[in-house]
This record gives C-alpha cells, sequence and structure tokens, in this order.
C-alpha cells in the first residue's frame, strides 16, 4: 500500500512514469529533500520579513503580500523540480517494439482526458467571460500532454 501511494505520488508530483528502480528512487528521495529545504527556508524568511513588515504595513496587504510570494516559491520549485526531471532522465518508459502502439493508445487517451478535464476547468474559472477560446486552450493542453507522453516512449531494441 505504501508503495503504490509512493508511486502514485512520484508520478503526480514529479512527473516520473514507470517502474522507480533503485536510481530513480534515489534521485527522487534526493530532489524531494531539496526542495523541502528550499521551500521550508524560503517560507520562513518570507513569514519574518512579513511580521517584520507588518508593523508599517496594514495586516491585509502584508498577508497578501506573504501568499503571492508563497504562491510564487511553490510554482518556481514546481518548474525546477520538472526541469531536474527531464535533466536527470528520470521520467524515460523503455518499452519493447510490440508495445509500441498500445503505449501510444494510451498515451493519446491520457492527453484527451487531460485536454477535456484543463477545457472543462478553464471554462469553469473564465465562466462570466463564456468564450469558446477557454475550450480551446483546454484542447491545446491535451494535446501537448499526448506530445509530451509520447515523447517519453524509448523503444528497446
Amino acid at each position: 500500500m505504501a508503495s503504490t501511494v509512493f508511486r502514485w505520488l512520484c508520478q503526480i508530483i514529479y512527473d516520473v512514469d514507470g517502474d522507480l528502480d533503485e536510481y530513480r528512487r534515489q534521485q527522487v528521495n534526493h530532489l524531494g529533500n531539496q526542495v523541502a529545504v528550499f521551500l521550508l527556508t524560503t517560507f520562513l524568511a518570507l513569514d519574518l520579513i512579513v511580521s517584520v513588515l507588518s508593523r508599517w504595513v496594514a495586516a491585509s496587504t502584508s498577508l497578501t503580500i506573504l501568499l503571492l510570494a508563497n504562491l510564487l516559491l511553490v510554482v518556481i520549485a514546481d518548474r525546477w523540480v520538472k526541469r531536474v526531471v527531464r535533466r536527470r532522465d528520470l521520467n524515460r518508459r523503455d518499452i519493447p517494439a510490440s508495445e509500441l502502439p498500445q503505449q501510444l493508445r494510451r498515451a493519446r487517451r491520457q492527453g484527451f482526458w487531460y485536454g477535456v478535464c484543463m477545457g472543462l476547468l478553464l471554462i469553469a474559472i473564465g465562466w462570466p467571460v463564456a468564450e469558446p477560446f477557454w475550450g480551446v486552450l483546454g484542447g491545446i493542453t491535451g494535446i501537448d500532454r499526448y506530445q509530451t507522453l509520447k515523447q517519453r516512449l524509448h523503444v528497446m531494441a
């Protein structure tokens, strides 16, 4: 159970697909530790800065600054994790040539549902505008997800 949950979290957070061998597991653990230390120290530093800043600025303004800065740090950490995972080639999937059509269908299906979910989410967020642009943007993200999953497949010789 714990291994299944860990694998599922690795797929979601680190975008690592497939089986985790010892090297991948070690790299994911090391990367997770680095991100945790980075976020912990920066969150504590931001809390200190905002608590000092709140003596001169209204509390709502300082809390808004803190929330936006924390959100920016989480986005930066996410981009950094994705870049390191891609650079260390942790999301590569080695498959036999006989499984290539099945894996391509799987990637196409995942990309389609990713695009549908993103389109619905974007339509829900931009509901007052109600433009078809949001659905098109969701479709584009689905196509991008399919291309990403397709590029990860490496046929073993």
